[in-house]
């Protein structure tokens, strides 16, 4: 645990994180929600299965990435979704 303390006070006082990244940590659980969703879509209701070789998985990655991160935008603009995932 004091290990533990070191290292967040090292890092908290050697490290500024910027905006942008605290503003997509607050998209983390929305998108941990939606992209197994948008995997299950894609990789069974699309022709983006049909892709071979390492192309499937970057293109797997990246479209799961967009969409999840605009799913989890929209849903947190909503009271209802600022309850559930923010």
């Amino acid at each position: 645990i004091v290990l533990l303390c070191l290292i967040a006070k090292f890092i908290s006082s050697h490290f500024i994180l910027s905006n942008i990244v605290v503003r997509l940590s607050g998209f983390c659980f929305g998108v941990y929600i939606f992209q197994e969703f948008i995997l299950k879509i894609m990789y069974y209701y699309s022709p983006v299965r049909t892709l071979s070789g390492m192309v499937l998985p970057v293109a797997g990655f990246c479209i799961t990435s967009v969409f999840a991160l605009l799913s989890s935008f929209l849903v947190l603009k909503t009271k209802i979704g600022k309850y559930l995932i923010g």
